[in-house]
């Protein structure tokens, strides 16, 4: 078993400041989300997008949940594991990079694959954090989703993307952005794999 520290995301919600989500990428196998490099996919619990309107092609799913712990490894230029720790974001933090990422103008930022390049024609048109003293719940088919879960909708108009998308070549949303960690009382009892979790207070 390991015992790994788990870190709390934050980001400064100054338009002076870099740190936020600046892209949000279509991608295989969702991890929710990423730490100015791609988050990997090594999380227990996919969260995919569904598809909602067909003939508009437009795509539904959660972007950022709160609370859930994403594991993380850092590794050397060798390729070696040099850390392994999980980070998570709560519900206000989540809220702060809502607002951020409209107020930057960054809703057509979106990519494949976090592979750095923008694509054209593929971007965000509805966005919602669920919040049920508001009244506003997720989608129907998502089963319990927790309050302060960032849900998006998105535009497809790539024939290619879209049909790749149909193909579940694509699954769901995952961000690319520059976060702060804040160290956490929690740590994760990890045992034979990740998906094999407990929490504890240190």
């Amino acid at each position: 078993m390991k015992k790994l520290k788990v870190y709390k995301l934050q980001i400064n919600p100054s338009t002076d400041d870099s740190s936020g989500v600046d892209c949000i990428s279509i991608v295989n196998d969702p991890a929710i989300m990423k730490n100015f490099i791609a988050f990997s996919s090594d999380n227990t619990t996919k969260f995919k997008f569904a598809i909602t309107d067909e003939d508009q092609q437009i795509v539904t799913g959660p972007i950022m949940i709160p609370d859930l712990p994403i594991y993380r490894k850092d590794t050397d230029d060798k390729g070696n594991v040099t850390d392994e720790y999980y980070v998570l974001a709560d519900k206000p933090t989540i809220a702060s990079v809502i607002q951020k990422f409209f107020k930057t103008q960054r809703s057509a930022n979106t990519s494949l694959e976090h592979n750095g390049n923008l694509l054209n024609g593929v971007y965000i048109i509805e966005s919602f954090q669920v919040d049920s003293k508001r009244g506003i719940n997720a989608p129907t088919g998502y089963g319990t989703i927790p309050d302060g879960t960032w849900f998006g909708s998105m535009k497809v108009e790539s024939k290619q993307i879209w049909a790749a998308i149909k193909a579940g070549t694509f699954n769901g949303f995952s961000i690319e952005g520059l976060f702060t960690f804040e160290a956490t009382p929690q740590i994760v009892v990890q045992q034979s794999k990740v998906s094999a979790l407990s929490y504890l207070l240190s």
